[in-house]
Parts: C-alpha cells; sequence; structure tokens
C-alpha cells in the first residue's frame, strides 16, 4: 500500500510539472501574438526604446521629455530586454514573462515554508500561474508584474529571516529583504515599503516576535537605501521636480483621490479579486474559511494571510485604484488556495466542485455575451456583420471554458486541468478581437498601414500621447511633436524645459503654413469625439485616412 501511494504521490508530481512547464510555453507564444495596447504597453515600450538609445539611463524621457509618473528600475529591465531581443514586441512584455516567471519559483518556496509538500508546492505554482490576473499581467507590458516579484522576494526573505538562526544569517536575510523593497521602491514607488511593513509589523505584534522586528528594522532600511539612495540622489540633482511631482502627485493625490483619474469605491478590488483569480475563484469560500481557523496556530499561514489582507485593505483605502494595483496578493493567494486544495478532508472535494460550476458558468455567460450581445445582431453589437468568424472563434474559447469545467466536474482527477481555460482566450484573442476594439486601442496596425506616409514627413504631429508613443515605437523615432498645451503635458507627467516638441492647439495652422515649405507634415488625431477636428481648427489635409478612432491627415509639402 505504502508502494502504490508512494507511486501515485510520484505521478500527480510528474503530471504537475508537465501542466506547469505546458503553461509556461503558453506564455512564450502569447507575447508577439497581439499589437500593443494603448496607452500602458506603448508609452513603457517607448520610454524603454528612447532609453536605450540615447544611452541616458538615469531619466526616463519620452519624446524627449522627462517621465515622472515612475522611477527607473523598471525601464532599465525593459531597454536590458530590448537590446537582448530587439525592436520587438515580445522584447517589450519579455520582463513581465520573466518576472511572473520567477514569482512562479518564489510561490513554490513560500508554498514549502506551510509544509514540506513538494505536490502542494506545484500545485500552488499551478494555481498562480493560471489565474487570470497573473495570465494577463504577465503578458502584458506593464510594471506590475516585476513589482510583484520584488514585493514577493521580500515576503519571502523576511519570513526567512524571521525562522533563521544564527545572528549573521538572520542579518544577511533582513538587508537583503531591505534590498528587494529598495529595487521595488525603483521599480515603483513608496509602495514598495509600506507594504511589505503592514505586514510584518502586524505579524510580529500577534506572534510577540518584536524583539527580531526591533532587530530587523534598521537592516532593512540600510539595504533598501543601498539599494534605492544613489539613484534617487542623483535624479534630485538632475530634476529637483521629480521627487515634488513623485511624490505630491503620483502618490499624496493618488491615494487621496483628490485630482486622481482612477477614483473608485471601497470595494473595488472585491470583485478584481474573485475574477482575478479565474479559474480558481471557485476555491476561494473554502482557501477563506481553512485559513481563518488556522492562521493563529500555525505562524506560516498567518504570515500568508496577513500578506493578502494586509495590502488588500490598504489598497482599497485609497481613492485612487487600478486594477493591477493588487497583483502583489496573488502569490500569497494562490499558496493558501493550494494548502486548501491539498489539506486532506471532504472540503476539498466540495471547493472543487464549486470551483467546476463557476467556471462552467463562466464560461456559458461569456459565450452568452459573445453571440448574444455582441454580435452584430445583439443588444450592443461590437462585432460587424463581416466578422462573423473572429466572433465564432470568441464564442468557441468561451464555449472551450464551459466544456473543461463540466469535464473537471464529473472527473475528480481532471480537476487541475481548468488551469488551461484562460489560455484558450490568451492565445486567439488576437484572431477574435473585434476591429472597433483594434483601431481604438491597437493602433500598430494602423501605423503599419500608414507607414509610407510617415516616413516622407519629417514633422510628425500627434494629438494624443498613447498614440504619439505607437507612433514613436513603430517609427522608431523621438522626435515626435505633441499637440496641445503645457497644462495638458503636465497631466501626463511629462516636463520639459522648453516649448520644443508641443504646439499649442491655437497656433497648429501658422506653424504647418511654415514647416509644410520645408516637408511633408504628417498630423495623427485620436477621434473620441468626432467635433475635434472643428474644436482645434484644423486646415484641411490632402490625404485622410481613418480607421475607427485613429487618423491620418497629410500634408504634402508646399513650394514657395
Amino acid at each position: 500500500m505504502h508502494t502504490y501511494k508512494h507511486q501515485l504521490q510520484r505521478k500527480k508530481i510528474a503530471a504537475l510539472s508537465v501542466l506547469i512547464c505546458i503553461i509556461f510555453i503558453l506564455y512564450l507564444i502569447t507575447l508577439p501574438l497581439s499589437p500593443l495596447w494603448l496607452p500602458d504597453e506603448t508609452r513603457y515600450a517607448e520610454i524603454s526604446r528612447e532609453m536605450l538609445v540615447s544611452g541616458d539611463w538615469l531619466l526616463p524621457r519620452i519624446f524627449d521629455f522627462s517621465h515622472f509618473e515612475k522611477p527607473v528600475a523598471g525601464y532599465w529591465l525593459n531597454s536590458i530586454s530590448q537590446w537582448i531581443f530587439g525592436h520587438n514586441n515580445v522584447a517589450a512584455r519579455a520582463v513581465s514573462a520573466l518576472s511572473t516567471v520567477l514569482t512562479a519559483c518564489l510561490v513554490f518556496r513560500m508554498s514549502m515554508a506551510i509544509r514540506q509538500d513538494v505536490n502542494q508546492a506545484l500545485t500552488a505554482t499551478l494555481v498562480y500561474v493560471s489565474t487570470s490576473m497573473v495570465y494577463g499581467t504577465g503578458t502584458y507590458a506593464i510594471l506590475d508584474p516585476a513589482f510583484t516579484f520584488w514585493i514577493t522576494l521580500s515576503f519571502y526573505l523576511f519570513w526567512k529571516s524571521l525562522n533563521a538562526s544564527g545572528k549573521a544569517s538572520v542579518s544577511v536575510w533582513w538587508f537583503t529583504g531591505g534590498l528587494a523593497c529598495g529595487i521595488a521602491f525603483l521599480t515603483k514607488g513608496f509602495l514598495a515599503f509600506i507594504i511589505p511593513l503592514i505586514v510584518l509589523v502586524p505579524w510580529c505584534l500577534i506572534f510577540r516576535r518584536m524583539k527580531p522586528l526591533l532587530f530587523a528594522l534598521p537592516l532593512i532600511l540600510a539595504g533598501s537605501l543601498v539599494a534605492a539612495l544613489p539613484w534617487s540622489i542623483m535624479v534630485y540633482r538632475l530634476e529637483p521636480d521629480f521627487w515634488r511631482w513623485f511624490v505630491r502627485v503620483e502618490h499624496i493625490q493618488r491615494f487621496m483621490s483628490g485630482n486622481t483619474q482612477h477614483m473608485s469605491p471601497f470595494w473595488f478590488y472585491l470583485p478584481v479579486i474573485f475574477l482575478g483569480m479565474l479559474p480558481w475563484a471557485g476555491a476561494l469560500p473554502a482557501t477563506l474559511k481553512q485559513t481563518w481557523r488556522q492562521a493563529k496556530a500555525i505562524p506560516a499561514v498567518a504570515w500568508m494571510a496577513l500578506s493578502v489582507v494586509a495590502p488588500f485593505i490598504f489598497l482599497s483605502l485609497s481613492g485612487g485604484k487600478v486594477l493591477t494595483y493588487v497583483l502583489p496578493c496573488f502569490p500569497p493567494l494562490a499558496v493558501l488556495t493550494a494548502h486548501m486544495l491539498c489539506t486532506p478532508g471532504q472540503h476539498v472535494k466540495r471547493a472543487l466542485q464549486n470551483n467546476s460550476r463557476i467556471n462552467i458558468i463562466v464560461g456559458l455567460l461569456g459565450f452568452v455575451l459573445i453571440a448574444g450581445i455582441l454580435a452584430p445582431w445583439g443588444v450592443l453589437p461590437l462585432y460587424s456583420v463581416s466578422e462573423i468568424i473572429p466572433l465564432a472563434v470568441a464564442a468557441c474559447c468561451f464555449a472551450f471554458w464551459a466544456v473543461a469545467g463540466m469535464v473537471s466536474l464529473k472527473q475528480k482527477r481532471y480537476a487541475l486541468l481548468v488551469a488551461l481555460c484562460p489560455f484558450a482566450v490568451g492565445l486567439l484573442n488576437n484572431m477574435f478581437i473585434p476591429h472597433a476594439v483594434v483601431y481604438a486601442k491597437q493602433p500598430q496596425p494602423f501605423i503599419e498601414n500608414i507607414r509610407n506616409q510617415l516616413q516622407k514627413s519629417e514633422y510628425i504631429v500627434v494629438q494624443n500621447s498613447g498614440l504619439a508613443s505607437a507612433v514613436a515605437w513603430e517609427m522608431k523615432r523621438s522626435d515626435i511633436i505633441l499637440l496641445g498645451d503645457k497644462e495638458d503635458i503636465s497631466r501626463r507627467a511629462f516636463r520639459k524645459t522648453t516649448d520644443d516638441g508641443m504646439i499649442h492647439a491655437s497656433h497648429f495652422s501658422q506653424w504647418l503654413e511654415d514647416k509644410r515649405l520645408d516637408s511633408d507634415v504628417s498630423l495623427l488625431l485620436y477621434i473620441s469625439d468626432e467635433s475635434l477636428i472643428d474644436m482645434y481648427k484644423i486646415p484641411v489635409a490632402d490625404t485622410i485616412w481613418r480607421q475607427g478612432k485613429f487618423m491620418l491627415l497629410h500634408y504634402i509639402r508646399q513650394s514657395e
């Protein structure tokens, strides 16, 4: 009997390992499939490209403007990725994918902290990499996956510190955790210090470990300063306004929501966590119930629980909320979910059944949404009559999701195959995204269609900063001219000391008349409002090209 159980355990570990490897391969396959999205992907890709081309690794810039929205570490990594892989969408997204893989390795190690069980650790890894939120951000060119890796690393290192023996060893772990916080700060800002501390301090209070905490704080501070202080001083000397903007606008105003553009209610992250945990959302009630029961008795469970709850509450209190801000909650949540699934008892069967039912419902709702509501004959037609094949592909993806849920409900041994549900949607999304979305959020196909006109133009003027970053990325040009005013530019966290590279809307006609004597001029607009052309009083162009919300007005060179 013992031999049989041992063989069964080995087969399960082998199956989990194969499934995780398949998912990692699916991540890599996904990277090049779709064009970059507005506004984040195009902006982060272009800032990193300009950093690599200019050789200025100190201050992030875009269109030769200083960019004050985020610190520099994320752009360093993206620039290195472009240096290795070249100028392409894979390079723009590679850091997100790599960060997700590395975080998955930490999830494995964190799970082993609760129970020395390889099967449970592999299950935690599988849960993490297959959640919708993690897969979506892990194949998307933003800074959150890298930030989540450094935050998760700090969680792991702090836990190692609390359980290590020997003063020298403990000191090294605390200091290294501080280094991870410092690099996280260089990636995204002061949340890098807040999130780990609101986990560490309450845990030490609950378990009466104040002496280790007091010993740790100076070491954490020292590690953070070693990582973050040199760049912080250098950027202050180069651009004194950086810290005023970064602290006041990007942190205080965003948290207090006075002038933030991301105002949302307190409960905003509840559905985000639920939907983001798909296809494992159905296991959340059982996970929360078991965690509540075990938190006081098992310190590692309490640590993981605080790593989810403390950041969740803090981010919920903030007035400014973005979907991906809550990403650092997912690694410990995956660990707790796997711990529940691998703890013997009837609750596991009920949790897996409920999870299967949730996936069936999600698949069916997605199918109805696509085939009944967004179809040309639907209430909110997003697909046109000529897009029946993309519509069918989208419907099949959600039908697969529902079928996977049905199979896992009927056959317990296939319960973990629901991990593949999001990947059908992710791998095929480039085939079923309607043109109305492509030509509103993915400008690369449009730019490719007008490449000849742009290559003839010495001057390229763009009215929308997101579209401008896409043009700069595609054309490998940093001399894009923005149409707007200084207040409009400042709202985008851009700073430049002169008016070069920017045209006030009221001056465009005269500027155009002068520049057309030298070269062709291309003006690109993002038509969010049909009255935009009249509002800007834009002269009649020689050639007009429009697809969806993207418009090119091309002015041919005129002789004197």
